[in-house]
């Protein structure tokens, strides 16, 4: 008979197979053929309390992963050493062409503490060994608080090794050079076991935060999500605007609402199209401009509030609307806009989370109220014609907040005069 942990681990084998295995066969088919693609790669702990699937509700395939003592990531190095994190970083980066890197850190790490107080480990054994590349941390935390309490102590120096981890990360020539094209974004995190919140680096000023839903950002707050390296929902176009390519004919006037940092506006002006697009943030306004100008297209980007911004009347051949999730009563008049805003003939596409996104932690805000299904849009949008509209549930890989199977609904309507 196996012991109790290993039977343990049996039984939750077979809850894995009935609830995955079983039920999603064809996305297991696929990943038979040798076939993955994950758009984070998430360096977390070894550290039992801190899974980074759990934390994240990620399912199979949503996430590559390298776990070690204190999250830790060493500089570049080109010599004959053993370096799996570094391994790692690589395949995720070359080869499974990631768009984000996601350092993780927790509050009550082991690692940090032994960086902090090494007698209360082996003497020059491997963990003290392995942790002196946080060195700096340590030193960076001393010098902002002193040694006195040293729980905090442990805490600042668990916050300033995500920096150096994000720092180091800088040094390899492949993530330097995937940032600065816009193809790959750096993250620091850190799960605060004691309180259960996750805070988020803002790298421009240093410091965390608590990770805010997005039903309740102001546009400092987007500013500051916005600040980051790299592209925060990616370069790649929305995957149901991409299937309705063939609805943006060459010079019409398309308005893109709350476009971020422009990877859907680039995609319509790519398809010849005059683009106007709007975002509450001046940051991804400006994102926006250079990423149109890298792409040799032009993006005429508006920083506003779609709460009281003039669409216009019969001034547009369509509007998009891609995961622009407002109050009901904010969206309600926004939606009567957008009809009149669209001239005779004039398309609409939208794609939204549902409320049955909610519990799912692959995106969307968690208030139903900024959430839509059928009858909401029927209701908001009754003088269009609509097209098609489907609720459905897909994967969707679109930065690090919006990432992997949720429940969507999508809309193309006309007007029609």
């Amino acid at each position: 008979m196996p012991k109790k942990e290993i039977a343990r681990i049996m039984s939750g084998f077979q809850e894995f197979r009935e609830k995955y295995y079983t039920t999603n066969d064809s996305l297991y088919r696929k990943f038979a053929t040798g076939w993955q693609g994950p758009k984070s790669l998430i360096i977390g702990c070894c550290d039992s309390r801190v899974d980074p699937a759990i934390i994240a509700s990620a399912g199979p395939g949503d996430l590559f992963v390298v776990r070690n003592v204190a999250n830790l990531v060493p500089p570049y190095e080109r010599d004959s050493g053993h370096h799996g994190v570094s391994a790692a970083i690589e395949y995720a980066v070359l080869n499974l062409k990631v768009e984000h890197v996601i350092v993780l850190g927790h509050r009550q790490c082991g690692g940090i503490r032994a960086l902090v107080f090494p007698e209360e480990t082996a003497p020059n054994g491997f963990v003290q060994q392995w942790v002196k590349m946080a060195e700096p941390a340590k030193l960076r935390a001393l010098n902002a608080q002193g040694s006195g309490d040293r729980d905090q102590l442990c805490r600042r120096c668990e916050l300033e090794s995500i920096k150096i981890s994000i720092e180091n990360l800088r040094t390899f020539p492949f993530v330097a050079d995937a940032v600065k094209a816009g193809r790959l974004s750096l993250l620091g995190l850190y799960f605060d076991i004691e309180k259960g919140e996750l805070l988020e680096l803002n790298e421009p000023s240093g410091e965390f935060s608590i990770m805010k839903p997005d039903s309740s950002r102001t546009n400092a707050d987007w500013d500051e999500r916005y600040s980051q390296s790299g592209f925060f929902f990616g370069t790649e176009p929305n995957d149901f605007l991409v299937e309705n390519a063939g609805l943006f004919k060459k010079n019409m006037r398309v308005l893109c609402l709350a476009d971020g940092e422009g990877r859907n506006s680039v995609f319509i002006a790519k398809q010849g199209c005059q683009v106007t697009a709007v975002d509450f943030s001046s940051v991804a306004i400006e994102k926006m401009k250079a990423f149109a100008k890298k792409n040799g297209v032009q993006v005429e980007g508006i920083c506003a509030d779609l709460n009281d911004f003039d669409l216009g009347t019969k001034k547009w051949d369509a509007v998009v609307s891609i995961w622009c999730h407002l109050p009901s009563v904010i969206r309600k008049k926004l939606h009567q806009r957008v009809v009149q805003s669209l001239k005779p003939s004039g398309i609409y596409l939208l794609e939204s989370y549902t409320p049955n996104q909610i519990g799912k932690a692959t995106g969307g805000p968690k208030d139903p109220d900024m959430l839509l299904d059928e009858a909401k849009v029927k209701e908001e949008l009754a003088p269009l014609k609509t097209v098609k509209l489907i609720e459905t549930e897909r994967e969707v890989h679109e930065g690090a907040r919006h990432n992997g199977l949720s429940s969507v609904i999508q809309l193309v309507a006309q007007k029609l005069i």
